[in-house]
């Protein structure tokens, strides 16, 4: 272990937590996905998004769906060299107020995260729209949401 391993990461970027911290988001977005994104929709919520822009959080996000490790010089470019890739993606922001609402109420998501990740892979073809709404598929139809439908049908039959 060296005095950099205590201190904090060898990165491109003014925060540890909020640029190679997002970098490695992304990174592991990309390992779960097992290939190569070419779409992904990037919602930052809490202090990533209240900081991002200032922090470069938007841009490590995408820079670690590339591919990109926390200390590589080209984060900043992340924007065009997706567009050079064929990596589409929407950024957006999430109103931290209502999930703090939720939270703090007992609401708990029953959906794991790894079902949540929404990105595709280049083998597959860019999903419809339509398949993104819980109505017409989606999160309904992952193995979690099955299973709450399930149980919910079975309630309402006792």
């Amino acid at each position: 272990m060296s005095l950099f391993n205590i201190i904090g990461p060898i990165m491109v970027g003014p925060s540890s937590s909020h640029t190679a911290g997002a970098v490695r988001i992304g990174l592991m977005a990309r390992t779960l996905l097992k290939d190569k994104p070419i779409f992904a929709e990037i919602l930052l919520h809490g202090s990533f998004a209240q900081t991002g822009p200032g922090h470069g959080t938007d841009r490590a996000i995408v820079a670690g769906l590339l591919g990109m490790q926390p200390d590589d010089m080209r984060i900043p470019d992340s924007y065009r060299i997706a567009r050079e890739e064929g990596l589409e993606f929407e950024m957006g922001m999430v109103n931290a107020i209502s999930c703090t609402d939720m939270a703090m109420a007992g609401i708990e998501s029953r959906i794991p995260p790894d079902e949540v990740i929404d990105a595709m892979g280049e083998v597959g073809e860019k999903m419809d729209v339509s398949l993104k709404e819980t109505a017409g598929g989606g999160l309904a139809t992952t193995p979690a949401g099955l299973k709450i439908a399930g149980d919910i049908a079975k309630a309402k039959k006792s």
